[in-house]
């Protein structure tokens, strides 16, 4: 059975309503009947969309391009009350932009029955389908083909019944006569044989109004491997303009959805229907998912250290030397590519080099300051086959910061690629070769990778050192040191321990589903240096931007590390470009791509071209995908799914969604019923003091508050009880108890307890999804409110005028607290229209509560950000807004009584500073 759906007209035009339905329900749609239910009202028209328009608003619609939208869609019904003995697919149509309200209706018509079909296979060949109208409308074809399947001949009658196509005709490969496209019936139609059956073709006729294509997109949403579950109430739901599901509302006027229902050869028992009820309201497919691949890792890397095989060296032998996986492609970087047993024979060079020649040993930290190549990776290996620690520097630091980074590690080796050494001032060599640099224990010796040197490593004979060389690990003992990013200070070096480079590793392969030899995991980085200011870590402009550096731990110990342990492809890119990334993306086949911070919005900052959704990419990974870009992300690129974690290199413990529907679009960690049972005592939200930013603690308990659903708070992760088992989760700051120690917070939810602090403010729902609100000391409190810098900064996003915004608090003379100011980034360049200021004035004063108004705008011509893409608010936040310490950029402010934001300078500095502006 097939239905057709759209908005519903005013009531007063469904007074044949009841007729339609018993008429039909009597003559053998039973199915109509639990529907009607659902939707409550409706009415039925013989009238297709494009009729309706043209008949009725045919003066309107003279002079402007109809454009109709169209999206496939494959979805499973699911409903206690419903036999869920059959499958339901949709077809969507959108109409034109200036259809009037109004000018909808609400049919209810069936169409014929389609037959019993293997639907797998089906759905695969009908998103091709969708994929060849889409391309076939935007190169203005008149007739195109397609295969004659019973099921492509329905969605093209359907179409055609709707006016969306002109002409259906069923013919050879060949375009059949101008007469038969005519009239079908005039010339008799093949007959099918075994051996012309599959080369008869469906020759559809397209349609075009104004020269544009009334059939102008379709796509297919859901996939064989992505089911959606929904019931008649979701329908219900659907229709009356509200999300369900995968599946959006409908609010456009004359909007269409196809509604087929195909038979299954099997029916689903009882038993099945409630289970399946179950999980979609109890998510218990997805937390299968989630603590099988926690499980999964904690059992591998137990089972690894219980061996004495902790150390990853022994992932990659054992690929290299299994005659299944050695010849399968390991790393791809810059069009070059290594297979496992390759890259392995090189790590061996590289470990009996850095022995003859530099005489590193078991336990021995080295610090590696390179940017993304092949070369870090062998180093890295390298080190590990000898059983040394690498210590990772963030090669865009300059002066004290490299210095401190160099110094805190203890390493007396630092080895540096050449693009790194040219930034490299003679005062830090000086400093690095001096003896007193490591406390009295000697110079730092400074090795320069040359491709001279490259070349005499790599012809070393490898000789792989014997196991003792790593033994004696257990997984809380160091594997990398890895600095933070040091936006509000300098750099710490983080331990970051086997566990988490192994288990961290194999859980992300699992969970996203990393299959050996078959998926391409791609990352990229830049190697664009930018100069600091006031010895604080170097920051990066957007134009040539890091995306992964292997220097973090997203990239190393949870990029690396996961396509490593699943078998998989490693493709590193060396500099993010938002034009190259998807030519790059394409021509290495990539399937997983790995983001952080705000390259997504970068991404979506170039120009659409049709090829955007030309890419083999299944899933985008990572962290820092604001709400306000990623459903943008996800339907101009077409990813199917996002997976978006929040943790930290020092962390305990993070946060994981894995989201393919707008359920948990935007959130940074999500679990169901039975995740939420058996983690939920790991971590939790407590109530902060806004003036000191210290917890709040019951006066008579003297323990935190936890808070409510919805309520923000600072996210805690829970420590072992006895204080000698806490390296298990937290290993802190290398050699410097006292930061490691500031981490922590006792008496939280009962005497002696400890947890981690995280810094971060989240809020978390009742079912059980994970929302970011600020960064604890981004927070500024303004008119006595708490104003969340993220969540203002999210809503500026929005507006089609900004590029970016950072949000943070400016102290201003004669007021108390912080005033609310916005640096951003305009789409156009140059000075701001009248207009402009106006409109972003009304558009936050619409949107925002009035304490969290931005008063000041600084426009800036790229945003400055951390080596890990995170936006820098710390120097922003000490220039304010005086004119005389901003440079060149320009501000604005909105004042209480003005319409617009208007422009900001020495007079006005004086009349704040005077005491006689109130903001």
């Amino acid at each position: 059975m097939q239905l057709l759906l759209s908005p519903p007209l005013p009531l007063q035009l469904f007074q044949d309503f009841e007729d339609y339905f018993s008429d039909n329900v009597n003559g053998g749609y039973p199915e109509i009947a639990p529907i009607k239910g659902a939707l409550g009202i409706g009415e039925v028209t013989h009238f297709s969309p494009t009729r309706l328009w043209r008949r009725e608003l045919h003066i309107r619609v003279a002079s402007t391009a109809i454009t109709v939208h169209s999206v496939y869609q494959i979805l499973q019904q699911s409903s206690p009350e419903a036999d869920l003995s059959s499958s339901t697919s949709i077809v969507r149509t959108t109409p034109p932009d200036f259809a009037p309200t109004g000018a909808s209706s609400f049919r209810l018509s069936p169409l014929e029955d389609p037959p019993t079909l293997s639907v797998t296979m089906s759905l695969v060949n009908l998103a091709h389908v969708c994929t060849h109208l889409q391309n076939a409308s935007k190169a203005r074809l008149g007739l195109t083909s397609i295969p004659s399947t019973n099921l492509h001949l329905t969605l093209a009658h359907a179409l055609q019944k709707q006016d969306f196509l002109s002409s259906v005709t069923r013919a050879g490969p060949t375009p059949p006569a101008p007469e038969m496209i005519a009239d079908p019936s005039s010339s008799p139609e093949a007959e099918v044989t075994q051996a012309n059956i599959a080369s008869r073709r469906l020759w559809l006729g397209l349609k075009y109004w104004n020269n544009e294509p009334v059939l102008r997109k379709m796509w297919m949403v859901s996939k064989p491997t992505k089911r959606i579950w929904l019931n008649h109430h979701d329908l219900g739901v659907i229709v009356r303009g509200r999300e369900a599901g995968y599946v959006k509302g409908m609010t456009n006027p004359g909007e269409c959805l196809f509604v087929t229902t195909l038979p299954l050869t099997l029916a689903l028992p009882a038993a099945a229907a409630s289970l399946a009820y179950l999980n979609a309201r109890l998510s218990l497919s997805y937390d299968y998912n989630l603590l099988g691949s926690f499980i999964a890792g904690s059992v591998v890397g137990n089972i690894a250290q219980r061996r004495d095989r902790a150390n990853l060296f022994y992932v990659l032998e054992g690929h290299a030397l299994n005659p299944k996986t050695a010849s399968n492609v390991f790393l791809i970087y810059q069009n070059r590519q290594w297979t496992y047993k390759e890259a392995y024979e090189n790590v061996l060079r590289y470990a009996t080099w850095l022995k003859r020649r530099h005489a590193v040993t078991k336990g021995e930290i080295v610090a590696i300051d390179f940017t993304n190549s092949e070369l870090f990776i062998w180093m890295w290996w390298a080190l590990w086959t000898l059983g040394a620690k690498p210590a990772f520097v963030n090669y865009n630091l300059r002066g004290e910061s490299l210095l401190h980074c160099i110094r805190t590690s203890t390493a007396r080796l630092l080895f540096v690629d050449e693009e790194v050494k040219a930034g490299f001032s003679g005062d830090v060599l000086q400093e690095l070769s001096s003896g007193g640099f490591r406390d009295g224990k000697g110079a730092v010796e400074t090795v320069v990778f040359s491709k001279e040197l490259e070349l005499e490593i790599l012809a070393t004979d490898g000789v792989r050192e014997p196991d003792e060389a790593r033994g004696g690990v257990r997984l809380q003992d160091m594997a990398i040191l890895i600095y933070t990013s040091g936006t509000t200070g300098l750099p710490k070096p983080a331990v970051v321990s086997w566990s988490k480079v192994r288990l961290a590793g194999y859980f992300v392969s699992r969970w996203l589903g990393l299959k050996n030899g078959k998926d391409r995991f791609y990352t990229v980085s830049s190697a664009h240096h930018h100069a600091s200011k006031k010895s604080m870590p170097s920051f990066v402009n957007i134009r040539d931007s890091q995306c992964m550096p292997l220097y973090h731990t997203s990239a190393s110990s949870l990029g690396l590390s996961a396509a490593l342990q699943a078998g998989s492809t490693f493709i590193l890119g060396h500099r993010f470009s938002p034009s190259t990334f998807w030519p790059e993306v394409r021509a290495s086949s990539a399937t997983v791509i790995q983001y952080v911070g705000e390259t997504c919005r970068y991404l979506l900052s170039s120009p659409p071209t049709p090829l955007d959704t030309q890419h083999k990419v299944r899933l985008a990974f990572g962290n820092g995908l604001r709400p306000d870009v990623w459903q943008r992300f996800q339907e101009r690129f077409d990813i199917e799914t996002v997976a978006e974690f929040y943790g930290a290199t020092e962390g305990p413990s993070a946060s994981w969604n894995l989201s393919r529907n707008g359920f948990s679009r935007g959130a940074v960690g999500r679990n169901g019923r039975l995740a939420s049972l058996i983690l939920g005592g790991g971590l939790t939200l407590v109530e902060l003091d806004p003036l000191t930013d210290a917890p709040l603690r019951d006066p008579q308990t003297r323990l935190c508050r936890p808070c409510a659903p919805n309520e923000p708070g600072e996210l805690l992760y829970k420590l072992p009880d006895h204080e000698d088992e806490w390296g298990s989760k937290y290993q802190g700051y290398y050699d410097n108890p006292a930061a490691t120690a500031s981490k922590i917070l006792r008496n939280v939810l009962k005497k002696g307890d400890a947890w981690y602090r995280t810094g971060d403010l989240l809020r978390h729902d009742q079912d059980g999804r994970w929302w970011f609100s600020d960064r604890i000391g981004d927070t500024f409190r303004w008119k006595g409110e708490n104003v969340s810098t993220t969540e203002v900064a999210e809503l500026l996003g929005t507006h089609p005028a900004v590029r970016e915004a950072n949000v943070y608090g400016v102290r201003v003379p004669s007021h108390d607290g912080r005033a609310g100011c916005a640096a951003v980034v305009l789409d156009a360049s140059g000075e701001p229209s009248a207009e402009l200021l106006k409109d972003l004035a009304q558009f936050v004063r619409m949107r925002l509560p009035k304490y969290a108004v931005p008063i000041f705008l600084r426009l800036v011509s790229t945003m400055d950000v951390t080596g890990t893409m995170k936006m820098q608010k710390g120097e922003l936040r000490e220039e304010g807004v005086e004119p005389g310490k901003v440079g060149l950029d320009r501000i604005y402010w909105l004042l209480p009584n003005a319409e617009s934001y208007q422009r900001f300078g020495e007079r006005e500095w004086k009349a704040l500073e005077a005491g006689r502006v109130k903001l």
